[in-house]
């Protein structure tokens, strides 16, 4: 086995709970109220300030469900030519494994990171790159590797946003406790917190931030084109076994756990910072923590409670950052987590549209000017009106359709002379209202 451990995608910088061995969260049961939250605050801006870049590097996660070619039984994590066997098939091509408990449920390598989410979704990490086209090439060698094993199995990876043939009740829960603790506290909240771990599926682009003034820039920038992108790459045909109404990732996620998801109270303020940030993390409760003997306990305490007799570690800071879901996550990057699953094509097409409105100034300006007079409220409302009234909706004052074409024409002028270029022409079925696009993706 391979043993190298060089650079290492986003996400393995920030290990799963599993697989940290040591500065994990310890939790006293005597402790009641936060004393050093000013402390304990200064932290975790320093953890993001200290995420701050000049480089403009991307990341792309993009989540697959295991399905039969020729079938519709769900492909369990356990049993023969289950998910753990895919892992073990392709356990030799990479550095490190991930454990939980004795179960496989990763795998890593340099540029690569392999998750399974709750419901055993098959998830693959690529970055830190400049380009798109890096990200293609390690998406493409990871593809080359799986496909064999799949075949020999009979089963595929199909990317879409919702499970396109089982019904959650169906899915078993991936033997992860983190998940199982989640599960119990969604499942408190609705079916539909059930409904998001086990039958969803995403496409999440990182990028970075300058410093806090570039954050909060791109932060409200992303907020405003949360709703826009969740209506363009929505995928999910089918819900709960029966055709789906539209939109139905971002409905689950809008009626999860508003606690933890959807959009952070505030971030529509001009003055949002990372402090603010900091505020909305501190201010609530991360489900699950390690106790004094390092096992993993649910929690009722706010973030600020747990640590009011010590300050937090960087693996701590990673761990509780992960247990928040906002459409666009704080880490030492920005995640933007609205879209479908969508094949790869696609994605890539997603990441270089990221990329010509993120990290092309005037862009980012023309768009923070765009939704200058707009506000959370409106954000909301373009949920509501794109479901109801699709191409012919109001959002922001204006016509989706000539929304769309803005975008596009600010995208194609961005990356008119970037090699990158390629990657975005994939996404013009979407953005070509004069035709008839593609309802769905997959």
């Amino acid at each position: 086995m391979a043993t190298s451990k060089k650079k290492k995608s986003r996400k393995t910088s920030e290990k799963k709970i599993e697989a940290v061995s040591k500065s994990r969260i310890i939790i006293d049961a005597k402790i009641n109220e936060s004393s050093n939250y000013k402390e304990v605050k200064k932290v975790f801006v320093d953890y993001f300030i200290s995420g701050c870049s000049q480089q403009n590097f991307l990341g792309l996660e993009l989540e697959h469900f295991v399905v039969q070619k020729h079938g519709s039984n769900v492909i369990p994590f356990f049993g023969d030519c289950g998910v753990q066997d895919i892992l073990y098939k392709l356990q030799n091509l990479y550095s490190d494994s991930v454990f939980s408990n004795e179960y496989l449920i990763g795998l890593s390598r340099q540029n690569i990171d392999l998750t399974l989410e709750p419901g055993a979704q098959f998830e693959t990490s690529i970055g830190k790159f400049l380009s798109v086209s890096k990200i293609a090439s390690e998406y493409s060698k990871f593809s080359r590797e799986i496909k064999p094993i799949l075949d020999s199995f009979g089963l595929m990876l199909l990317n879409c946003g919702y499970h396109p043939h089982a019904k959650v009740a169906d899915i078993p829960l991936l033997p992860k406790v983190r998940y199982h603790f989640m599960d119990e506290h969604f499942q408190n909240l609705g079916d539909l917190g059930k409904c998001m771990m086990r039958g969803t599926a995403a496409t999440h682009v990182t990028f970075d931030y300058k410093d806090q003034t570039d954050f909060a820039t791109k932060y409200r920038v992303s907020n405003f084109l949360t709703p826009i992108f969740a209506f363009l790459f929505d995928n999910s045909p089918i819900f709960e076994s029966t055709k789906a109404t539209g939109m139905t990732r971002a409905h689950v996620w809008l009626n999860t756990d508003r606690q933890r998801s959807c959009f952070v109270p505030n971030s529509f303020d001009r003055d949002f910072s990372f402090e603010s940030y900091a505020d909305y993390v501190l201010q609530r409760c991360p489900l699950f923590v390690y106790d004094s003997q390092n096992t993993l306990q649910k929690t009722d305490k706010t973030v600020s409670q747990i640590f009011s007799e010590k300050l937090p570690t960087n693996e701590d800071i990673a761990h509780i950052l992960s247990t928040f879901f906002p459409f666009t996550r704080l880490k030492h990057y920005l995640e933007f987590r609205v879209a479908d699953s969508m094949p790869i094509n696609f994605a890539l097409g997603y990441v270089a549209l990221i990329k010509a409105l993120m990290y092309n100034s005037d862009n980012l300006q023309t768009l923070y000017n765009l939704f200058d007079n707009c506000n959370q409220t409106d954000a909301e409302l373009a949920f509501e009106v794109l479901l109801k009234d699709g191409f012919a909706a109001i959002v922001y004052n204006k016509n989706i359709t000539i929304f769309l074409q803005e975008l596009w024409q600010m995208a194609q002028t961005a990356l008119k002379n970037d090699e990158d270029n390629i990657y975005l022409n994939y996404l013009s079925p979407l953005f070509d209202v004069t035709k008839k696009r593609p309802i769905y993706l997959f």
